[in-house]
């Protein structure tokens, strides 16, 4: 399990269906929490979407451009980024890790993502 207070990438993947923020004691054990990326799917028709929990985008003053966030205030800095494949699925979520340590600083929450055999890959998996 890792904790973003010792995660050193200038990125980190919200993707990972194990990847979710938590209030409270960061005993892992039972935590409690919710995902910030939120997959919507279309039946097959075309490619599922992946949205930014509300509170992330409305906190930091996201504004979304195709494929990135970006936070106007900060001369329209990117934050968030989403990568697709070749015939246009999600395949990666990352956001900015001094900005996701910021919202969660201010909101009491840290980041948990699980390293076992257990952690599932992509949103909503």
């Amino acid at each position: 399990m890792t904790i973003l207070g010792h995660y050193r990438s200038a990125w980190t993947d919200l993707s990972r269906a194990d990847a979710v923020i938590a209030q409270g004691p960061s005993h892992h054990s039972g935590a409690i929490g919710t995902g910030l990326v939120i997959e919507q799917s279309f039946d097959g028709e075309v490619p599922n979407e992946w949205h930014l929990h509300q509170d992330f985008l409305i906190s930091l003053g996201l504004q979304r451009q195709g494929g990135s966030w970006l936070r106007p205030v900060e001369g329209f800095q990117e934050v968030v980024r989403l990568l697709r494949d070749d015939v246009g699925n999600p395949v990666l979520l990352e956001a900015c890790s001094e900005h996701l340590r910021d919202y969660l600083k201010a909101h009491g929450m840290y980041l948990q993502i699980s390293t076992g055999t257990n952690a599932g890959s992509g949103a909503g998996s």
